[in-house]
């Protein structure tokens, strides 16, 4: 237990974020599912994929104030919400962003499908190893939720 308080120590002391609001999002692939907040950033602490799903508010405050070195952006109540994080790994210089795209059901999954933007081969960007991530914030349901990774969009 004092391994993820150390390294969330660490994502303290190193982190760049950059938080945003969300807008609800709309498809056309099943039922439409509104996110309630999104919110991006990177660290620079390295690591891998990873997705961490959260329905308890301790849990919710727990991980922003530890491991993303934030005050919650907005109150959770487990009754009516659950967040998603996604970390996209390692990426090799800055400019690298994930965002949640689309929310939709899919036999008996709730699907969030993110896509990963990239810097353009011009752009200037920070010389160090990135950790893209975002985290959503959507009403509570029963259903499984899955990821899925959209194609990557390079900006221009």
């Amino acid at each position: 237990m004092k391994l993820p308080i150390l390294i969330a120590s660490i994502v303290l002391l190193i982190s760049s974020l950059a938080v945003q609001a969300a807008e609800p999002v709309q498809t056309n692939s099943g039922p439409p599912h509104a996110i309630l907040g999104q919110w991006h950033g990177s660290s620079y602490s390295g690591g891998d994929f990873s997705v961490v799903k959260i329905y308890a508010a301790g849990h919710w405050r727990q991980f922003w104030q530890e491991y993303l070195g934030r005050e919650q952006p907005v109150d959770f109540d487990e009754s009516l919400h659950q967040a998603v994080y996604i970390e996209l790994g390692v990426r090799p210089t800055g400019g690298y962003r994930v965002e949640v795209v689309r929310v939709y059901e899919e036999d008996k999954h709730l699907v969030l499908e993110y896509v990963e933007h990239e810097p353009a081969p011009d752009r200037y960007v920070t010389q160090a190893l990135a950790t893209p991530w975002v985290m959503v914030l959507l009403p509570r349901t029963d259903l499984h939720v899955v990821t899925r990774k959209a194609p990557v969009i390079r900006a221009e």
